[in-house]
């Protein structure tokens, strides 16, 4: 959709991901200390597997005797360093095994996730299982471990957002969180937490306890989590100026200046969209273009890469869909010589940072 991308530098002062264990829950306290942490297959026959192996645990519950497995599939390009085992893959899947029986020759449950390819210049393919976030629980009290783990990879610089996802399996039944990093920085989409639907018909407890396991790893951005204090306004050149518009699958956002509006991806592209009135590309400012609608909502139109759009903005609640918090504005970018949308809330961030204070 846009054929121009600039890679720009953020200024990070620290990941909000950190290594500390979170305390055991409740149901199987005891099985977590008495589970066999596995460091190697050597001695335990398996049917055959992808990837190759991370680590492993076995338990015993009322399903009798588990076995859960984590691998990864490494796919390297000749010209990076393979020995490093956490930068130089060109695609990586993760894959996560249960298996039940003495033998472990019953699968009960699977799930795979599958990083894009890393080609971008002067980048590469961060990724990795975070081991402490690994839990055993039984929170709906059935004698059935639920196991929770979670997952980051990106195509970017060791200080960009990483994709995360946490993944809650029990029984044959998987739930799982996306979202990414929360940088502490003026970089505004990191720390976005989503629950996907899998969640909705979850056990109350599975996502308070995912969300406790999250917040312990990858903190939500405090930013994007606070309710809004903005009150219905007519959307002036000032106040657009003000706003960040966020969105996500894939994560972006967008801001704007007096002559352009910028779009930003999560892996730090940027492309500059610039202002048109009447299908004419001038040198306009926010003043010149903006067509009002009603006194809540605005049309402005604009062109990027030689492709034109029309980004309508509305003063009303929004969802950002991964959360209970509503935005004041919301936002779309329809364009107009391809298929394909963008979607997204908008908020004004310094008022949305409560815990900085």
């Amino acid at each position: 959709m846009m054929n121009k991308f600039i890679l720009i530098l953020l200024s990070i002062i620290a990941f909000g991901c950190t290594s500390k264990a979170p305390q055991s829950s409740n149901g199987l306290e005891n099985e977590i200390e008495n589970a066999l942490f596995i460091e190697n297959l050597d001695s335990i026959p398996l049917p055959t597997i992808e990837g190759d192996f991370q680590f492993g645990y076995r338990w015993n519950d009322s399903l009798g005797s588990n076995l859960i497995v984590f691998t990864l599939d490494k796919t390297f390009t000749k010209e990076k360093d393979i020995a490093d085992p956490l930068v130089g893959a060109h695609r990586v899947s993760f894959h996560v095994y249960h298996f039940l029986g003495e033998n472990h020759n019953e699968l009960l449950s699977y799930y795979t996730d599958r990083t894009e390819s890393c080609n971008a210049p002067n980048a590469t393919l961060i990724y990795n299982y975070i081991k402490e976030s690994v839990t055993f629980t039984d929170l709906n009290n059935n004698g059935i471990a639920e196991i929770t783990f979670m997952h980051q990879y990106n195509c970017s610089s060791k200080t960009s957002p990483l994709n995360t996802k946490l993944t809650l399996m029990e029984n044959d039944s998987i739930y799982n969180i996306s979202g990414n990093s929360f940088l502490k920085s003026e970089y505004p989409n990191s720390g976005i937490k989503k629950f996907e639907p899998s969640f909705e018909s979850a056990p109350s407890a599975f996502k308070k306890h995912a969300n406790e396991v999250w917040e312990t790893f990858c903190k939500s951005n405090p930013k994007l989590a606070a309710k809004s204090k903005i009150q219905k306004q007519l959307i002036t050149p000032a106040i657009l100026k003000q706003l960040t518009f966020v969105g996500t699958e894939p994560f972006w956002d967008i801001t704007m200046s007096d002559s352009s509006a910028v779009y930003h991806s999560v892996d730090g592209d940027s492309v500059i969209m610039n202002f048109t009135k009447n299908g004419i590309t001038g040198s306009y400012s926010l003043s010149d273009v903006i067509e009002t609608i009603s006194t809540t909502e605005i049309k402005i139109q604009i062109v990027a890469g030689g492709i034109s759009g029309l980004m309508t903005i509305r003063n009303e609640r929004c969802s950002d869909g991964m959360s209970d918090t509503e935005y004041p504005y919301s936002f779309s970018l329809i364009w107009n010589e391809e298929e394909g949308a963008l979607e997204g809330c908008g908020v004004i961030i310094q008022d949305q940072n409560p815990l900085e204070k």
